[in-house]
């Protein structure tokens, strides 16, 4: 294997799926998932098949902001229905700028769509955020439920 990590105990790997179609384009053309394409593309360049022992990829669909999003409440609509999965919404960067997220202007406007992530202070209050409400955010994101199973597991 590419990486000894003989003396750790476990090794997660975080990568936010929306770079999937840059990472692995072939896999997406086969229309895989944005998940399974990046975890094929780190299994490669771990020289794995499967994910390592002792290894866990965290992949976040589209990006860890999605967990943010997921522990506001209410719940969102998406033409009158309650969104189960937040792993399926693309626009979460936009979504949160309009709960009041700043944008990379500077200011919340709805044409903004990149949040302002520095400095990367201000993610403080977002993981507090996160913390407060992550009963509600596991429920809503898969990814993020499994990292929670993999940490109570080992006791974190």
């Amino acid at each position: 294997m590419l990486i000894d990590f003989s003396n750790a105990s476990k090794l997660f790997i975080q990568l936010d799926t929306d770079i999937a179609e840059q990472a692995n384009p072939d896999c997406v053309n086969q229309n895989h998932s944005a998940r399974h394409c990046c975890q094929e593309k780190i299994s490669q360049k771990l020289e794995a098949t499967v994910e390592p022992n002792r290894c866990h990829y965290v992949l976040p669909t589209q990006n860890t902001e999605t967990w943010i999003l997921a522990s506001h409440e209410p719940p969102l609509l998406i033409e009158n229905a309650v969104i189960e999965n937040y792993e399926i919404i693309t626009d979460t960067e936009q979504r949160l700028i309009n709960l009041g997220y700043k944008s990379k202007k500077g200011v919340n406007n709805n044409s903004a769509r990149k949040l302002n992530k520095k400095p990367a202070s201000q993610y403080r209050s977002h993981g507090k955020q996160l913390v407060e409400n992550l009963t509600n955010a596991r429920q809503r994101c898969a990814e993020l439920d499994r990292l929670c199973v993999l940490l109570e597991n080992i006791g974190v």
